[in-house]
């Protein structure tokens, strides 16, 4: 199965958010990051409550104890609900300035060999030979297929570049790796 895929900053976007919400590297670093601010949120809750209750017990209740805490506990409740927008923000600006500097760190055309036996993938640049057991996972987006074969490393594979294998593409890889698709 020979496939030609043309690669876009749009595709290298969406790569780079499949890792970060779909591999499993991806999802244990956002999940750090999430536990390190709903921690945050729990403290400032708790300080609030603690503080309201010291208030309580000296009979009076003053605001400006309040504000640090609760100014916390808003932070934090906002960072979490923009948390996903924020990422594909600065993966977008990440791309724009790699871009601007000339120094993109995908090709743009690469023709994809897949074989019984290996993977080949041909671009301007270079020629990389791959086992199938060097895909790690597969990851499947509305638009894309990701064969992972390490942390930020992966063919991207463009619904839109299979044409007549759209329909074989996956259940052969699924068969040549024996893995299943994230999706």
């Amino acid at each position: 199965m020979r496939i030609v895929t043309l690669i876009n900053d749009e595709d290298y976007i969406a790569f780079n958010e499949a890792y970060q919400f779909k591999s499993s590297e991806g999802r244990n670093s956002v999940s750090k990051y999430i536990i390190m601010f709903a921690i945050l949120l729990g403290l400032s809750v708790l300080v609030t409550f603690l503080v309201l209750l010291a208030d309580v017990f000296d009979g009076k209740i003053l605001l400006a104890d309040l504000l640090v805490p609760i100014g916390m506990a808003v932070y934090c409740t906002v960072i979490l609900a923009t948390f996903k927008s924020r990422i594909r923000k600065r993966i977008r600006k990440k791309v724009e300035k790699y871009r601007a500097e000339g120094n993109l760190t995908y090709d743009s055309e690469a023709t994809i060999d897949l074989t019984d036996e290996m993977i080949m993938e041909y671009t301007p640049k270079s020629t990389i030979r791959r086992e199938w057991r060097d895909i790690k996972s597969i990851i499947a987006d509305d638009g894309h297929y990701y064969l992972m074969v390490g942390p930020m490393q992966g063919l991207i594979i463009p619904f839109r570049c299979l044409g007549a294998e759209a329909n074989t593409f996956l259940p052969y890889v699924q068969q040549r790796t024996g893995l299943g698709v994230i999706k």
